[in-house]
């Protein structure tokens, strides 16, 4: 079966939103060699994967979710990077210290969601690497 990742997205009124956006569907796909083109996406970060597709009310789910402070997050850019890994063949690398305190609370309430212990949550929170994908 299936699943979906929770990203964390600029808002649609924020300088970096429209900059990023640009890199994404304009800029990065018209350089020499990218083919195919790669697919658009709007700018995020990725804070958990694994929500089941089935949710009966996945708005219900979010509204729910206790995110703390998270209009605080502070999102630093830190710098580029490239992987073999599809999903992070480009990437700007996205400093720990902001997100790691929303991304663990959006992975305990998903470990709360699908009947997990706590302590999953917090393994996986071993291996997140924050990063903006742009390819």
């Amino acid at each position: 079966m299936g699943a979906q990742s929770l990203w964390l997205v600029p808002p649609a009124d924020h300088p970096i939103h429209n900059v990023l956006s640009n890199l994404i569907t304009t800029q990065i796909p018209s350089l020499p060699g990218i083919t195919p083109p790669p697919p658009n996406f709007p700018p995020h970060i990725t804070l958990t994967t694994g929500i089941p597709l089935d949710l009966e009310d996945p708005q219900r789910w979010l509204d729910d979710m206790d995110l703390g402070n998270a209009t605080q997050t502070d999102v630093r850019l830190l710098q580029l990077d490239s992987d073999d890994h599809y999903f992070k063949r480009v990437t700007l690398r996205v400093e720990m210290a902001g997100v790691q305190a929303l991304a663990s609370r959006v992975r305990k309430a998903k470990a709360n969601l699908i009947g997990k212990p706590i302590k999953d949550a917090d393994e996986e929170g071993k291996t997140f690497s924050p990063h903006l994908s742009l390819m």
